[in-house]
């Protein structure tokens, strides 16, 4: 991973990880030894900001780094149907229709603002629930309708400071894999074979073992205190 340095040239949205973050580190990690072998994380951690088109929306994100995050590019008809819905498909999708997401624990997650004005949505009764910026129907995230699951997927264009290629590729690392190809064009792109498909979901498996373990689900902010979702999913039809 290039140093934090170039990113912090190119935005101050994108922070190091301070003295006092990096001591909580070093005593989460001496609860565990889960951490210790998984080796997640590093003094090089920075803090992102999630934030929706209008900036009613903002969270910030806590501990990125590629090693702790899985980033790839979908191209499925539901995350294409998605954006249409919410009208944002030249801000989200790239030219072959596909969406850049990145995995992360909802544990690192932490609401600054906007909370109330977000929305869930499902497409199908078991499918995934998406969460969008209802103020001006920015993507943020989508998720397991079953919060017991930590697991979140950030839409990396909603992360400020990611104007730039090299910002997001020196804060979560290059796109592992590109999934749900539908096209020889998206077959063509880098990362879309299936070595680096199966590369990603052991990385993803590796992840969600060592989220799933610490207990992650526990602190998701999509959770009230009593471990009820915070939000109802509402189920809508868009054709895909």
């Amino acid at each position: 991973m290039r140093s934090t340095c170039c990113c912090m040239k190119a935005s101050l949205s994108i922070l190091p990880v301070t003295g006092s973050m990096r001591s909580k580190i070093r005593g989460d990690l001496g609860q565990t030894i889960v951490y210790s072998k998984a080796k997640l994380l590093r003094v090089g951690a920075m803090e992102l900001q999630l934030q929706c088109q209008c900036g009613q929306v903002r969270a910030r994100l806590s501990h990125m780094q590629p090693k702790t995050v899985n980033r790839a590019v979908c191209y499925c008809r539901f995350c294409q149907s998605y954006l249409r819905f919410l009208g944002q498909e030249a801000a989200f999708a790239d030219t072959q229709g596909g969406t850049d997401v990145f995995q992360m624990s909802p544990r690192d997650v932490t609401f600054e603002s906007g909370f109330e004005l977000i929305r869930a949505v499902k497409q199908t009764e078991k499918g995934a629930a998406r969460y969008y910026a209802g103020c001006c129907n920015t993507p943020l995230f989508n998720g397991v309708q079953n919060l017991k699951v930590p697991f979140l997927g950030v839409f990396t264009g909603s992360i400020q400071g990611f104007d730039e290629p090299r910002n997001a590729d020196d804060a979560i690392g290059p796109v592992r894999a590109r999934v749900n190809k539908q096209t020889d064009e998206q077959w063509a792109q880098p990362n879309a074979d299936r070595m680096s498909v199966l590369r990603m979901l052991l990385h993803v498996a590796r992840l969600m073992l060592f989220w799933f373990v610490r207990g992650d689900a526990k602190h998701s902010p999509l959770c009230a205190d009593n471990g009820q979702p915070r939000l109802s999913v509402e189920r809508i039809r868009v054709k895909t």
